[in-house]
């Protein structure tokens, strides 16, 4: 085999391994802004039950 055909495969390689990081770190962003997002729902419902509260007191 000539170093320009395993030079080749050698870079197949490497890239197949750069696109496989690219595809695991774009699962954990997702996973992580999932997380994200529900912890930012739960502070926007707790924030309408006090207010909602807070105001039927002070209305009632």
């Amino acid at each position: 085999m000539n170093y320009e055909f395993m030079k080749r495969i050698n870079d197949h390689r490497i890239q197949k391994e750069i696109d496989a990081r690219i595809a695991q770190d774009a699962l954990r962003e997702k996973a992580r802004q999932e997380k994200q997002d529900k912890h930012d729902a739960a502070i926007l419902i707790t924030a309408f039950v006090v207010c909602t509260f807070v105001i039927g007191l002070l209305g009632g």
